[in-house]
């Protein structure tokens, strides 16, 4: 079995056990809401829409996928669309992944949500307290203003 064709397994498993969730959450507020599923050769991408409106874009992104120069720019569309945006990356990749979706939060686009997948396509949530423990670095607890006496 070749790389590309075990990526390709991955890949569908994960868009996979993520549908069922995606279309869930959002027929939460939006009941009739319909979800597409795209295979690549290099990721998946999973698109929630009612009537013409795009909801929820999720992106299976591969190791080689996740390079691609103009990922971010895909991504700011989405969010500047106000549509949900979820990213499912790789876990080598998931760091930096995090990394790079801060520079959203400056420019107040901060609605997407960071997952990531081993090998065996398991899908973990990427918050502060997870990028710590995959970073390497000790999770301090957010400090709170003092106390006036």
């Amino acid at each position: 079995m070749s790389s590309l064709s075990a990526d390709q397994t991955v890949i569908e498993k994960v868009l996979h056990q993520r549908a069922e969730k995606a279309l869930s959450e959002v027929r939460r507020h939006y009941p009739e809401a319909t979800l597409e599923i795209e295979v690549m050769k290099d990721r998946g991408i999973l698109t929630a829409c009612e009537d013409r409106s795009v909801l929820s874009k999720e992106f299976v992104e591969t190791e080689e996928s996740i390079r691609s120069p103009q990922r971010l720019y895909e991504y700011y569309r989405v969010l500047k669309g106000r549509a949900r945006l979820v990213l499912i990356v790789p876990k080598e990749n998931a760091v930096e992944t995090f990394l790079h979706m801060l520079e959203f939060n400056q420019i107040w686009l901060f609605y997407y949500q960071i997952y990531f997948y081993d090998e065996d396509g398991n899908i973990r949530w990427m918050d502060r307290t997870t990028w710590c423990e995959l970073a390497g670095r000790p999770y301090d607890t957010p400090h709170h203003s003092p106390e006036i006496a």
